[in-house]
């Protein structure tokens, strides 16, 4: 199978994942990414499947590197907000948790990771 084929449900996955909720916070729902940071994603796997369509996997998959990037530094920011001094804001920073989107977008970023790796096909 070539490579290009299993990369690009990795893009698909990523697009898909910022539309998602990327944390989930009790009482208040999920919050998408595409209204952060999410953007950055969206442009980056549009980037890795044309990449992707053009058999150059191995550089769609440093789209993917950047992606997972991103993800970490929102993931960050998100983490170690700045803990206020009232206690019910507290507990609600301290119960933030990783949504449908989160896992969806680590599971493109995984695929595409994969697809970049998988020797290239030999045609006779």
């Amino acid at each position: 199978m070539n490579r290009k084929y299993i990369s690009l449900p990795g893009s698909a996955a990523l697009i898909f994942g910022t539309f998602l909720p990327l944390v989930t916070v009790p009482f208040f729902g999920g919050f998408a990414y595409i209204n952060g940071d999410g953007k950055i994603i969206v442009a980056l796997a549009i980037i890795g499947a044309i990449l992707a369509l053009f058999n150059l996997t191995v550089f769609a998959s440093l789209t993917a590197w950047l992606s997972m990037a991103v993800l970490c530094f929102t993931w960050w920011n998100v983490s170690h907000a700045a803990m206020p001094d009232n206690v019910i804001a507290q507990a609600l920073i301290r119960s933030i948790q990783p949504g449908a989107g989160a896992a969806t977008l680590v599971l493109g970023f995984f695929i595409m990771v994969v697809a970049a790796a998988l020797p290239k096909e030999e045609r006779l």
